[in-house]
């Protein structure tokens, strides 16, 4: 004998719909604070964040020391602002300094009357410096001043130098000593005489120093 017995179980129903009740209420509660935590950090951290790296980077743009980043808060992002901020004052002072020492620099080549060249170790020049238009009058001697070098002599003297003073810019970028040697060039029956000192610049670079002796040479003679 088989029976089977169907009836309503309605405490159990109760009990079934109270869980899932309960489980879509967690998933809710984990969903909005899922959301909330989203929403604070992003304001609190995410945001603060970008703001930090787009303030860095408007200064990298503007290559103003000067600039500043800002400073809110009181938490590590406001600590590693206030560090950029040193860095950048530091930075300032930096390039104030270097400043004043090229100005400084700057003056003291501008007020030495020699002809400059700076050579490579390959022998290339790579910058020539006048301190003066040499085009000027002679004295009533003839002779140029040692700083008026000549226009026919300037159009000579890179190839002239480029050959001479080679072994001497070697020397002076090995021994990193300066080095010393004269030479002559003839211009319309004109013979002027020239003292040269090479003198290591950088690893690879070595500045030439080129002074007209010619006058010198006649009062020694």
């Amino acid at each position: 004998l088989v029976m089977r017995v169907d009836e309503p179980r309605d405490t159990y129903a109760q009990g079934q719909q109270t869980a899932h009740y309960i489980l879509y209420l967690l998933l809710g509660c984990s969903a909005l604070f899922s959301i909330v935590a989203i929403v604070g950090i992003d304001r609190l951290v995410l945001s603060r964040l970008r703001r930090l790296s787009a303030s860095v980077e408007a200064v990298g743009k503007s290559r103003s020391p000067s600039e500043r980043v800002p400073v809110d808060g009181k938490d590590e992002l406001t600590a590693v602002a206030e560090a950029i901020n040193r860095t950048l004052e530091s930075l300032e002072q930096s390039h104030r300094d270097l400043a004043e020492s090229e100005a400084k620099n700057r003056a003291l080549v501008d007020a030495i009357p020699d002809l400059m060249f700076r050579m490579s170790g390959d022998g290339r020049i790579i910058e020539t410096r006048r301190t003066r238009k040499a085009n000027s009058a002679p004295d009533d001697d003839g002779r140029h001043h040692a700083q008026d070098i000549p226009d026919e002599l300037m159009e000579l003297l890179p190839t002239q130098i480029q050959q001479m003073a080679m072994p001497h810019v070697t020397e002076a970028l090995r021994s990193r000593q300066t080095q010393v040697f004269e030479f002559q060039l003839s211009v319309d029956s004109r013979i002027y005489q020239y003292e040269a000192r090479v003198l290591a610049s950088s690893d690879n670079d070595a500045l030439l120093m080129i002074r007209d002796v010619t006058q010198q040479k006649h009062e020694e003679e």
